[in-house]
């Protein structure tokens, strides 16, 4: 935050990069911004590792092989979206 004002991704309860970078390890958050770049490397069992841009940073998002088999098309169709990880699922 700036000045005391919230930003708008607030009120969709997303945080910033250099927000989440600063979090616990294991503490759920939703990010949102441009999607820089997909790696799904042969080695990671169908496992996707994708890097989420904003203007403070990025965020690395792994997307596990089942919700990337039921949502292909968010996963690799689309350049820009939001994510949110929950430390209790995989």
């Amino acid at each position: 935050m700036v000045s005391g004002v919230t930003h708008p991704l607030a009120r969709w309860r997303l945080a910033m990069a250099e927000e989440i970078r600063s979090l616990p390890q294991g503490c759920t958050a939703r990010a949102c911004g441009i999607v820089s770049g997909r790696q799904r490397p042969d080695t990671a069992a169908g496992v996707v590792f994708v890097t989420v841009e904003d203007k403070m940073g990025y965020v690395n998002v792994i997307v596990w092989r089942d919700l990337g088999e039921r949502q292909p098309s968010e996963l690799l169709g689309t350049a820009d979206g939001g994510t949110w990880r929950d430390p209790a699922r995989r």
